[in-house]
């Protein structure tokens, strides 16, 4: 992915000639992107296969021949299979938007405290309803997968604006959605007990530190920071540390 990355700036800069041309580079690179494209298209994956051919003529049309990807672009774009992928893709988009939109703009409001319990609990409810429909294995599992995945996006960088911020309540809100849609819900749990020890909840933060040994720690360090230390001699906080200690990865 880096090497991708790191290749593309360079053809970027070789393009405005702020680098000087290396054509064996070039070609190295325009092969793997063509390569690429024409596995996609074997594939039957047309609507992926356009993007990559479109990709290459941008890419490569100021620095080599390539001819052969517009012309590939010109001859899918002429596919009744292409044409019907374009069309499933948009009613795909269009029903993501729509699984999205209420929640978010639920999500949106939970700042403004124009949510009771109740209304809280049935949003929590629609993105867990949404995760098992992203965990089936029906037609429209991908759609709900997308969806989901924006939705818990929203929930994390809206908990830690909120965190930040020091709006405690709502930040707990927020990554108790996040773990709700999460299918490793570990980071949710972790910034939930945060906020329980500066807030000086023992019993709530043990509680989801116990949920992030059960969903799985990774950071060994994690409680070494400044909130957990008022805790570090209590009996049952330095039974959940030597646990996470022991099962988190070096």
């Amino acid at each position: 992915m880096w090497s991708e990355a790191l290749n593309w700036m360079d053809l970027q800069a070789m393009t405005v000639g702020t680098l000087p041309r290396v054509p064996a580079r070039i070609k190295t690179t325009l092969d793997a992107s063509m390569s690429r494209a024409k596995e996609l298209e074997t594939r039957g994956d047309l609507l992926a296969a356009g993007r990559e051919f479109k990709a290459i003529a941008r890419n490569f049309g100021n620095l080599t021949d390539i001819t052969t990807a517009p012309a590939r672009v010109s001859e899918l774009q002429k596919n009744k299979n292409f044409k019907k992928a374009e069309k499933q893709e948009a009613a795909e988009l269009d029903q993501q938007e729509r699984l999205e939109a209420t929640p978010s703009a639920q999500m949106a409001r939970l700042p403004n405290g124009e949510m009771d319990a109740m209304a809280f609990n049935e949003l929590r409810s629609s993105i867990a309803g949404l995760k098992r429909q992203a965990g089936s294995s029906g037609r429209d599992w991908l759609v709900a997968r997308r969806a989901l995945g924006g939705l818990v996006v929203q929930a994390y960088e809206s908990g830690q604006a909120s965190l930040d911020q020091k709006n405690y309540s709502v930040a707990l809100q927020y990554f108790d959605l996040a773990a709700a849609g999460s299918a490793k819900p570990a980071w949710a749990y972790y910034q939930s007990a945060r906020i329980y020890a500066i807030t000086s909840d023992k019993k709530s933060m043990l509680s989801e530190l116990k949920k992030c040994l059960t969903a799985g720690v990774h950071d060994s360090s994690a409680l070494d920071l400044d909130e957990f230390q008022r805790y570090r001699d209590v009996p049952e906080f330095k039974a959940v540390a030597e646990e996470w200690k022991r099962n988190a990865t070096p």
